[in-house]
């Protein structure tokens, strides 16, 4: 879990999240659940006795005995936070590690930085910021890419993919050979993949079921 936050998010020195390392805004709150033991973390612009009190519920929260479960203490800290503001929104999802043999699936080919123009109708949000998401993997159907597997998130040693594919071709496994292959070319850079997904996200948590990956943790992300 401690690999999976750096790759996630921007520090401060004192080890307040400052922002998000894949663009998107920061939580207020993050807490990953494992069954050895939670990790949490704070935004930076919380107020410090608020930071204290959800710190005593983080420090007092026992390990999951069911991985999918929401903390036991997950309506103090809705409460908590929404004295300050309003929750705008909560991500509740599974986290992953690979194995150490990730199949060699083929039908993915890696994007290089002036790429971007392939992608630019399908994905737009990855194009614009595709040379930071390096390696990208994709799929294509008659020369248009479908499906791709990026590098979302990272601080050496990890990195967190993201995973796409445009409504009409889901279901093929695209998705699937897309991570399998960005996964085999992350390690052989020397670098941990990491996956996750929400638990809403069928799709998604099938190709973690079809690739073996590894469950490890919970995040909860309240913003």
């Amino acid at each position: 879990m401690q690999r999976q936050v750096r790759a996630l998010f921007v520090h401060d020195a004192d080890g307040r999240i400052t922002a998000t390392r894949d663009g998107e805004p920061p939580p207020r709150l993050f807490l990953g659940l494992t069954r050895h033991g939670n990790l949490w973390r704070f935004r930076a612009d919380l107020d410090p006795e608020r930071v204290r009190r959800l710190a005593r519920l983080a420090a007092a929260e026992p390990a999951p005995t069911q991985l999918d479960a929401l903390p036991e203490r997950h309506a103090a800290w809705v409460a908590q936070l929404a004295a300050d503001a309003p929750l705008e929104a909560t991500f509740h999802g599974a986290a992953f590690r690979f194995p150490e043999t990730v199949p060699d699936l083929e039908g993915a080919e890696e994007l290089a930085p002036g790429d971007r123009d392939r992608i630019a109708e399908e994905f737009p949000e990855l194009a614009a910021r595709l040379s930071g998401c390096l390696p990208c993997f994709v799929c294509t159907e008659g020369g248009r890419v479908v499906s791709a597997c990026w590098s979302a998130a990272r601080r050496s040693p990890a990195i967190e993919a993201g995973v796409a594919t445009l409504p009409g071709f889901r279901g093929r496994g695209l998705a699937t050979r897309a991570t399998a292959t960005w996964a085999r070319s992350v390690r052989a850079r020397g670098e941990a993949p990491l996956y996750s997904t929400a638990l809403s996200n069928r799709a998604a948590l099938g190709v973690a079921r079809r690739l073996g990956l590894i469950r490890y943790g919970t995040d909860l992300h309240m913003r």
